[in-house]
């Protein structure tokens, strides 16, 4: 289980990483990757000011339980992460839309739990 818990965060963070790069000249807010590394956690923040206004917000959040499950909690883009982790070859069976609530994740092609 360690072995594929390792290379689902290899390439979550190089996906995370990349987003993160790519918005890296913006001059209203940084993005910032966050990984614990202990819980399997990794996410991306925006911060900043728009004007008087604070930017905090989650992009992205994603925990990799014990169980090798990916549980996508946050995707405030138009990416479809659930298509970009099947590319990578990580089956429909170990993903999670967290995002949703268990009776919609029924309905879908991926893990309920």
């Amino acid at each position: 289980m360690d072995r594929k818990i390792k290379k689902y965060e290899r390439f979550l963070r190089t996906l995370l990483t990349n987003y993160v790069a790519e918005r890296a000249t913006r001059k209203d807010s940084t993005y910032q990757l966050v990984i614990d590394n202990k819980n399997h956690h990794l996410q991306v923040i925006r911060n900043g000011w728009d004007d008087d206004r604070l930017i905090h917000h989650f992009i992205f959040h994603f925990e990799i339980k014990s169980d090798g499950k990916i549980w996508i909690w946050v995707n405030k883009t138009d990416m479809d992460l659930g298509q970009e982790l099947r590319l990578k070859g990580i089956p429909n069976s170990d993903i999670v839309l967290g995002f949703h609530p268990p009776y919609l994740r029924e309905l879908s092609d991926y893990a309920v739990n």
